[in-house]
């Protein structure tokens, strides 16, 4: 990925080497670039107290900054300070090889999940242009789409089913759970939703979790269904399968899922391994439960043949 500017009336080519995004915990957002005769560059924005926590004792413009912070606080302005660092390749080397080993099993479990044929659908609030999750996406597929168009329609549903990955940015929690909706409506697929935050409980939330608490407040308040507040008519349709992701987000999520685990990579072994053994168990299960009642029904019909349907007991007299 490059960005390309106009400097002085000069165009100029930047390398983005690595983007870590904004969120609760750093406070910051930092972006990594490579000039174009090969230095690279660390710049970060962020809170002012974040900042400045950050800044070397030999900082220029320290005191001058900080009166403009002042005077833009007085007049009740929101402001965000924006440093730089130049860093050598070898810690630039060092800090990527952290940060690969930081996403363990990520690109390996989108990957196998794509071979196994299971379609891949990104529901994200951020822009299109954040790459953590969905660069890996398209690094796993050469068909993608990218949409940002009305959920109420089944056109959109077919061109996305269309799509070996779909990536729906800027989308609310409430949207999330109305493209869920969408895929079991009219698709009739089995859905699962994986989620870390209290943004993705819309479209993770079990309808049997729904249907329990729906239970436990008629039981206590007993009111018609059709205007108590938990009624199933108000909650959005969730997945058939809810992850939850437990993390820096919350553990919103994971109160609300059917499974919960703490690193993406192991969705590849609930589906995968877990998964499968599920389905054989369940083979195994209802041909046993099918030999049973053919056994047991067949028995009464053949004795019914010597009690005349009667439903009585042969004498042995």
């Amino acid at each position: 990925d490059t960005v390309t500017i106009l400097e002085m009336g000069q165009e100029m080519t930047y390398e983005m080497l690595g983007l870590l995004d904004f969120n609760s915990d750093r406070k910051r957002m930092s972006i990594i670039l490579k000039f174009p005769d090969g230095r690279i560059r660390l710049y970060c924005k962020g809170a002012d107290t974040v900042i400045y926590e950050r800044l070397s004792p030999n900082t220029r413009h320290k005191e001058t900054t900080q009166t403009a912070l002042d005077e833009f606080a007085n007049e009740t302005l929101r402001t965000l300070c924006l440093c730089y660092k130049d860093i050598s390749v070898s810690d630039f080397e060092a800090w990527s090889r952290k940060h690969k080993e930081a996403q363990d099993g990520v690109p390996e479990t989108i990957a196998k999940l794509a071979m196994a044929d299971i379609k891949i659908w990104v529901l994200t609030g951020d822009k299109k242009d954040v790459p953590n999750g969905i660069k890996l996406i398209k690094e796993n597929h050469t068909k993608l789409v990218a949409c940002m168009v009305s959920f109420t329609s089944i056109d959109f549903v077919d061109m996305a089913c269309e799509c070996e990955a779909v990536i729906c940015c800027r989308v609310t929690p409430k949207q999330k759970a109305n493209v869920v909706s969408l895929v079991k409506k009219y698709k009739k697929a089995v859905t699962l939703s994986i989620g870390d935050g209290a943004n993705d409980v819309n479209m993770i939330k079990s309808k049997e979790a729904n249907y329990l608490l729906e239970l436990f407040l008629l039981f206590i308040c007993p009111i018609p269904k059709q205007t108590h507040p938990g009624s199933l008519s108000s909650v959005p349709p969730a997945a058939d399968i809810g992850v939850g992701i437990s993390g820096q987000e919350g553990m919103q999520a994971v109160m609300s899922s059917d499974y919960a685990f703490a690193q993406f990579r192991y969705l590849q072994r609930l589906l995968l391994v877990h998964g499968r053994w599920s389905y054989i168990r369940m083979c195994k299960f209802l041909r046993f439960f099918f030999f049973k009642n053919f056994a047991f029904t067949l028995v009464h019909f053949w004795y019914s043949f010597f009690s005349g349907y009667s439903s009585q007991v042969r004498s042995t007299s």
